[in-house]
Formats: C-alpha cells, structure tokens, sequence
C-alpha cells in the first residue's frame, strides 16, 4: 500500500504546478511577444536602425539574425545586403556602403593574464577501512 504522506504531497505538488500555470505566469527565457518576424515582414527595430540579434556561424552555413529577420549571406533586410558573419558580428552592404553590427557593441575585449600555478599535489588514494 503507498504512503498517505507521500500521496498527499504529490498531488499537493501536482496541483499547485496547474495552478501556476493558470495564474499566468510567464516562461523566463521565452522572447516576448512579437519579438521575431518572417523574412516577408521586417520589423523595424529602434526606429529603422539595424541591431545584430544572434549568428549561427557553422562550416555549412552562416547566419545572422537582423533586426528580428534572419540572414543567410546575401540576404537583404532594410535594403541592406548580409555580406559576412563573424562569431561576434556580421558586416552588411547598404546604400551608404558597408556598415559592420556587432552583437555586443559595448563589449571590450581585453586579453587575459593567468596567475603562475605551482605544481599539482595528488590527493591521498587511501582508503579508510569499512568498519
């Protein structure tokens, strides 16, 4: 025969989890609504101007996410063509020429110092005895 206990808290638990869901709370990572349009409609960010949201940078194929539109190269968004994607950026060809977006735009990339380390000491492997 099952726990009383076990069984009350269990469907406690199962009940509560329903009812979260009915109060409205919001799943954290989702973006919000609107956030992603089809390459047939532009959004426009910031008043027109293009932001670099996400790339997707892989031997087969490069991909930058424009303004809520994704680019493969030589897509256009905004009268912009997608000419490359970097790991941190994407450089784009518009009629005033060439602009480059990153995705971190306030980003400093600063070199990193690793503190000298001294030799390892390996951990005893003895055993105490099972008494």
């Amino acid at each position: 025969m099952a726990d009383p206990l076990k069984t009350s808290l269990l469907a406690i638990g199962i009940a509560l989890t329903g009812s979260a869901d009915a109060a409205g709370t919001v799943d954290p990572t989702r973006p919000p609504d609107g956030a992603m349009a089809t390459a047939a409609e532009p959004r426009e960010t910031n008043a027109g101007r293009l932001v670099l949201q996400s790339v997707l940078v892989a031997p087969d194929r490069q991909i930058a996410v424009v303004s809520g539109v994704p680019l493969a190269i030589g897509d256009e968004v905004q009268g912009h063509r997608l000419l490359r994607v970097t790991d941190s950026g994407a450089v784009l060809q518009g009629p005033a020429g060439r602009i480059s977006l990153k995705l971190y735009p306030d980003a400093e990339r600063r070199p990193v110092k690793f503190a000298a380390a001294g030799p390892m000491k390996m951990a005893s492997s003895r055993r105490k005895p099972k008494s």
